[in-house]
């Protein structure tokens, strides 16, 4: 695959920043990761311990060590020591009924942090005869999504920011809202990892296998109306290509050989022996692009253009709702910064296999959409109506990362660092519900009518109202992402954009040092106001202008 992606995990988050309680899944907008290239394995599943030595003693520099208690919910600053919900830093503890892989787990929290990894247990010496530098670790072993915690277990954390690049702890108590830990943060050179580049130039070979469940249209001539379609694994060999047509060959098994005219398009993929890293089949309607309007019928300054899917592995989104959702966040642009949305083409996309084969498979849905897109044909920004990689984007609302065009792609819009090949992928969870009242652990059952566990902002009691089709929290039915059924989605969708225009990862959000810092350098009296939160999509207002300023029609 020729992309590369940048991965930033979104709990969409709707609170105030203000507020000093323990969010509930369905109203946070947050903590951010960006590694390289992720590919991890099922979260739901314990991380087996690595049965390292315990006899090596580390060369490393001790940068820091201590213990802490870390809440629900909570980051952590190993080197800082700040803590505290939304706060940045190293890591994000989960515990109780929030977790997704046990009675504990970490997850990494911003860019660049690569991740947990659960060394072994049972060690009760001191932390520092662990020699990270002697373990060969790649960046692979590090997973920045669910690592589990368990007692006196020990972990090596990948921080990669200086001072002190790793971090590793231990595990001294576990309870219901709370982890403690005892941990060094250490300086380690670790060895890098082989890597192998292979470069394939891929013209048209003489035979290529069209594998199981694919469809493909078959036609009697070139371009002529299609006749039928294959939709059984084939071996083909090539007999001519005429017009962006190939004649090709097959078997059948009644021992007689057939030939038959397919679009070379429908199978370049094939033929590149790419597809196993795309089971997918792409399916687009017959879609007029369409220019949202601007909200008080203005000329716009220019269209951020989308394409957008529909996972039918995940749920059903209709084109009625999709353009409902795009009217509301073209309108939220606008608003703050002059440009409207387009919406270029909508399909959907479904697995080769009745069974996704691994999780993180929709994470490769992206890639393998637009490497077979022309640079005509590559939009800005890619939506993806989906549940993400293990249910990732239906626990948490979305996530957004970039992937790489081709290396002569160019975006209308460059990121904040002035990247240009970059397409803006998101995966929304569409049906998401903002400020969910009375629901059980799925969120699709309601078993009470006031809130129960962490829900309305963490007060149990809560009176439910019937709100947008689903029971919601009366204290939240005025709130602005109440304001249409759509409207949360569209926030959601506006605050991942905008991730790529700041320069701080999630230290962005709105009311953060780093925003007003960056605030005050164009007007030395702002401050933050908590009413305005919502207003910018929980962003802060920079990044709204870094995303005008990167226009390149």
């Amino acid at each position: 695959m020729r992309s590369k992606r940048f991965l930033y995990l979104i709990l969409v988050l709707a609170l105030s920043l203000g507020a000093c309680n323990v969010p509930d899944n369905s109203e946070a907008l947050t903590p951010i990761t960006k590694p390289e290239d992720t590919q991890a394995d099922q979260i739901e599943e314990p991380i087996e311990p690595t049965p390292y030595s315990e006899e090596v003693r580390t060369s490393s520099n001790i940068i820091t060590s201590g213990e802490v208690e870390i809440l629900n919910l909570e980051s952590f600053d190993f080197v800082t020591g700040e803590k505290g919900i939304q706060t940045g830093g190293d890591l994000y503890i989960r515990t109780a009924d929030t977790s997704d892989c046990g009675s504990a787990e970490i997850w990494a929290n911003i860019p660049p942090q690569g991740g947990g990894l659960f060394l072994f247990s049972g060690m009760n010496g001191d932390l520092s005869t662990i020699d990270p530098a002697s373990m060969g670790l790649r960046d692979a072993d590090f997973s920045p999504f669910c690592v589990e915690l368990l007692v006196d277990g020990v972990y090596l954390y990948k921080r990669n920011v200086s001072p002190g690049d790793y971090v590793i702890f231990r595990v001294i108590n576990l309870l219901p809202e709370a982890v403690s830990l005892s941990y060094i943060v250490i300086n380690a050179k670790l060895p890098e990892a082989e890597s192998i580049i292979v470069q394939q130039e891929v013209g048209t070979p003489d035979s290529f296998t069209l594998p199981a469940g694919q469809s493909i249209p078959v036609y009697d001539s070139p371009n002529s109306e299609s006749s039928g379609t294959f939709e059984v694994e084939l071996f083909f060999t090539i007999i001519e290509e005429r017009d962006g047509f190939l004649n090709v060959s097959w078997d059948a098994s009644n021992g007689s050989t057939y030939d038959a005219w397919i679009k070379k398009d429908d199978v370049a993929v094939f033929m590149a022996e790419d597809f196993s890293l795309c089971p997918f089949i792409f399916t687009l309607t017959n879609y007029t692009p369409k220019v949202f309007p601007a909200p008080d019928g203005s000329q716009p300054k220019g269209v951020f253009a989308f394409d957008a899917l529909v996972d039918l592995s995940s749920e059903p989104v209709t084109i009625e709702q999709t353009e409902a959702t795009f009217q509301d966040a073209s309108n939220i642009l606008f608003n703050l910064t002059g440009f409207t949305i387009q919406l270029n083409n909508f399909g959907t996309v479904k697995f080769t296999q009745e069974q996704p084969p691994e999780y993180y498979m929709r994470d490769s849905i992206p890639e393998c959409y637009i490497d077979q897109k022309t640079d005509a044909e590559i939009p800005d920004s890619l939506l993806i109506f989906s549940y993400g990689s293990d249910n990732y984007a239906r626990t948490m609302g979305g996530f957004t990362y970039t992937i790489e065009g081709s290396s002569t792609f160019k975006n209308h819009f460059v990121d904040a660092f002035g990247d240009e090949n970059l397409v803006y992928v998101m995966f929304n969870h569409y049906s998401h519900k903002y400020a969910r009242c009375g629901y059980d652990e799925t969120g699709e059952t309601i078993i009470s009518d006031v809130s129960v566990g962490g829900e309305c902002r963490n007060q149990p009691g809560t009176a439910c109202v019937m709100n947008n089709g689903y029971s919601m929290c009366a204290t939240a039915v005025n709130d602005l992402y109440a304001s249409t059924p759509n409207y949360f989605s569209a926030s959601t969708v506006i605050h991942e954009i905008m991730h790529s225009f700041g320069l701080h990862g999630n230290m962005d959000h709105y009311g953060t040092q780093n925003c007003t810092d960056e605030m005050k350098k164009l007007n030395n009296s702002w401050e933050a106001v908590d009413n305005d939160a919502e207003i910018y999509n929980v962003m802060c207002p920079y990044v709204y202008d870094n995303f005008a300023n990167g226009y390149r029609p």
